[in-house]
């Protein structure tokens, strides 16, 4: 067994003895698969992984896995987070809402959602994540599993809200002057 490249194309290349019905070898069969885009999809999603958090969910919520980004910005382990569900990210009051459920009920669907979300900390601490859920559906387009796809933009958020903040007090101030 081995992989191969011919120009820009790569190859798995598998050979296996054939043998008559005394064991004495008669020939070989070898078996060529074009790995190309196997290769390239690879690839794409190692770049995404060393630059995006991403956790992977079963259609109900519970975590299969995260990378490593995902558990450095909430400050867990993956032992921590597997087999749970993903409300212990959220607000307790907003992961007890009716929009908590149709959420999840979108994704079982396999309807991607994708926006800025509040999550909460292993320390209790709000972060904000620009995020795309995105429902992993099998031939009969049930959802097998949902991957997200997050970055932190809490700093980005914090900064505008100071923004805001800053115009809000100049408005005050000018409308108090006029």
């Amino acid at each position: 067994r081995a992989d191969i490249k011919v120009g820009t194309m790569s190859f798995n290349l598998t050979a296996n003895a054939q043998r008559d019905a005394a064991g004495s070898m008669v020939g070989a069969a070898l078996e060529w698969l074009d790995i190309t885009e196997l290769i390239e999809l690879r690839s794409k999603l190692e770049s995404i992984d060393r630059f995006q958090a991403s956790i992977e969910f079963a259609p109900d919520g519970t975590v299969l896995t995260a990378n490593a980004n995902f558990l450095q910005a909430m400050g867990y382990s993956l032992n921590e987070i597997v087999g749970k569900h993903h409300r212990m990210f959220v607000d307790p009051a907003a992961s007890a809402s009716p929009d908590y459920a149709v959420f999840w009920d979108t994704l079982g669907r396999g309807k991607f959602v994708a926006g800025e979300f509040e999550r909460i900390t292993r320390t209790g601490q709000v972060i904000w994540l620009r995020a795309s859920y995105n429902p992993v559906v099998d031939r009969q387009g049930n959802t097998v599993k949902v991957v997200k796809f997050a970055t932190d933009i809490t700093e980005e958020r914090q900064r505008n809200d100071r923004v805001r903040l800053l115009v809000d007090q100049i408005r005050v101030a000018a409308e108090t002057i006029s």
